[in-house]
């Protein structure tokens, strides 16, 4: 293809396989149109990324690699952000391989234009891929690189925080994990990763026995206009969290109003077998038929896990399938908060939109 050609081509050859596709298909070339090339590039990557949010990521990964094929070399720095870019996509597709590949290219282009905002976006990278594989003492020190980085971009560094969150998390050191979601989040530039940071935030929070704070932080984030991708790890979280911090009839009723959003927003996505979020959706059914169940809910709570299970079956995820098999006890008693988790669930519980379901009753 000769697209394709273009996109994996420098220079001359590039510019005269990318003309030679565009005149193949009847299209004005930029300059012909008086386009500016940054103008193309901010608004093709943010409709990427808008893509990439709703989960077309087939679509933002053949739009990234038209951008890449018709930025000028001369621009470094667009050209390593789409490449950053376009290597979390491919990751997200499961293509590991190519996406290292793309955050090396992009190292390469930091080094040639001394561009530490690329630098960082390549730690990050790397960091996520380590942390994919489980190596968390590479994804530890990639991100801990990020931190104190001069120059590095805000939404790397926030990245980066949530990376040591993970690690920190996996070694049971849940202080530090949530002083890093804190500043994942706090330090998130867009809306729909500052969403992400907090139900990751609140989903720590529930996990040490801090529920009331937990369900402030999913209802903070679910007031926010999230998209299906965010909206149901935080639905999920809601109807777990309601449980520890609710009376049983207010609990009752807060799991069940979420019971029915989360069935109606995975029935919107197809339903069936193969909803368009097949994971998240699996993931959320299993907490709201765990819910279900503690609020004495019992045929709702085996329709619910009854769906997750052939979701999980058709696609493979072995995880969700060992969860609804052996269901999670829940702690008689939880452990004496610690001065960190009290004073970041104080802040949780002040955020905006934490009181429509987090407040107490």
């Amino acid at each position: 293809m000769t697209l394709e050609r273009a996109v994996r081509s420098r220079g001359s050859v590039r510019e005269t396989s990318l003309r030679q596709f565009l005149d193949d298909e009847g299209i004005h070339t930029l300059p012909e149109a008086g386009v500016p090339y940054p103008f193309i590039e901010k608004v093709a990557r943010n409709e990427a990324l808008q893509m990439e949010e709703w989960a077309f990521l087939r679509l933002a990964y053949t739009t990234l690699s038209a951008l890449s094929a018709i930025l000028p070399d001369a621009m470094i720095l667009e050209r390593g952000r789409v490449l950053a870019q376009r290597a979390r996509v491919a990751y997200k597709l499961g293509a590991t391989v190519a996406a290292r590949v793309y955050y090396e290219e992009v190292e390469a282009l930091a080094a040639a234009g001394s561009l530490p905002e690329l630098k960082g976006r390549a730690l990050v990278g790397f960091g996520v891929l380590a942390e994919f594989t489980g190596n968390f003492p590479s994804s530890r020190s990639l991100f801990t690189q990020v931190l104190v980085l001069q120059g590095a971009a805000a939404d790397s560094v926030s990245m980066a925080h949530h990376g040591l969150m993970v690690a920190a998390a996996e070694a049971e050191d849940f202080d530090r994990a949530i002083q890093h979601a804190w500043s994942a989040y706090s330090g998130a530039e867009s809306d729909s990763q500052q969403s992400d940071m907090l139900v990751d935030l609140a989903q720590l929070l529930l996990l040490v026995g801090q529920p009331a704070a937990a369900l402030c932080g999913f209802a903070s984030a679910l007031a926010r206009r999230l998209s299906p991708r965010a909206a149901l790890p935080a639905l999920g979280g809601v109807a777990l969290a309601a449980v520890g911090a609710r009376e049983p009839e207010s609990a009752r009723a807060v799991v069940r109003l979420v019971a029915a959003q989360t069935e109606a927003l995975v029935a919107s996505l197809g339903g069936g077998t193969s909803p368009a979020m097949p994971y998240h959706s699996a993931s959320a059914l299993t907490e709201v038929s765990e819910a279900l169940s503690a609020v004495d809910e019992a045929i709702w709570s085996r329709r619910s896990a009854a769906h997750a299970a052939q979701i999980a079956a058709c696609h493979r995820f072995h995880r969700i399938s060992h969860r609804l098999e052996n269901p999670p006890k829940r702690p008689e008693k939880s452990a004496a908060p610690t001065r960190v988790q009290m004073e970041i669930a104080q802040r949780v519980e002040a955020l905006e939109g934490a009181e429509l379901i987090g407040a107490p009753g």
